[in-house]
């Protein structure tokens, strides 16, 4: 299954920044078991996110067509090929309220919910990073007005000096935007909402995202 950005229109200037929204709030929370990564996206829906993660070549989707609505409640990333059996089994798994990955040893990424609070489950550090990655290029492009596909997504190796083992947490307060580059303050994803303590920047005359 694909998506296409081709129809995504860009928000007016700092369409989510205004005095509404100062402590608005797009947050990774992550919690650690044996094998696998677990947690919730707060800030971004399901088809958003869909298309930010298509870029994956060699990865297939599985997913739900809700009859009320044409937007999929939840999606599951496979490497390689789909065949009708591996859709039925995961499709199965979900319905009963078992972890796909547990059914589908080529899946690493389960995504479930409505709206802007999602759940996740992944295998590996991997996956993890490229959700984080696509919440801090959400944030830059609301703040900045701007449609996702001019600001591209922080390299991995940036998002891990950003990702704790609290998850991230990005606010609309604690956002700047220069004409040159945009600060976002970056907090633990934690009940108390501390404030940031630690920041990263997007080079808008480059495209480079860059930490401390």
């Amino acid at each position: 299954m694909t998506f296409s950005n081709n129809a995504e229109s860009t928000p007016p200037p700092h369409a989510n920044f205004g005095l509404a929204s100062m402590f608005a709030l797009r947050s990774m929370t992550v919690r650690r078991d044996a094998c696998r990564h677990r947690g919730t996206i707060q800030g971004i829906d399901l088809p958003t996110l869909l298309r930010d993660l298509e870029a994956r070549p060699s990865a297939s989707w599985i997913l739900n067509r809700p009859r009320s609505s044409g937007d999929a409640t939840w999606a599951c990333r496979v490497t390689g090929p789909v065949e009708p059996r591996d859709s039925q089994a995961v499709t199965v798994a979900v319905e009963r309220l078992d972890d796909p990955l547990d059914f589908e040893l080529r899946a690493d990424l389960y995504l479930h919910g409505c709206g802007t609070t999602l759940r996740y489950t992944c295998n590996g550090r991997t996956p993890l990073l490229s959700l984080a990655a696509v919440l801090l290029r959400r944030h830059a492009t609301a703040a900045l007005g701007q449609a996702a596909m001019h600001v591209p997504a922080p390299e991995p190796g940036v998002v891990d000096a950003l990702f704790s083992d609290h998850g991230l947490a990005l606010r609309s307060l604690e956002t700047e935007v220069y004409p040159g580059f945009v600060d976002i303050g970056v907090a633990d994803a934690v009940q108390e909402s501390p404030p940031s303590t630690r920041s990263v920047i997007f080079d808008r005359v480059t495209n480079t995202w860059h930490t401390d």
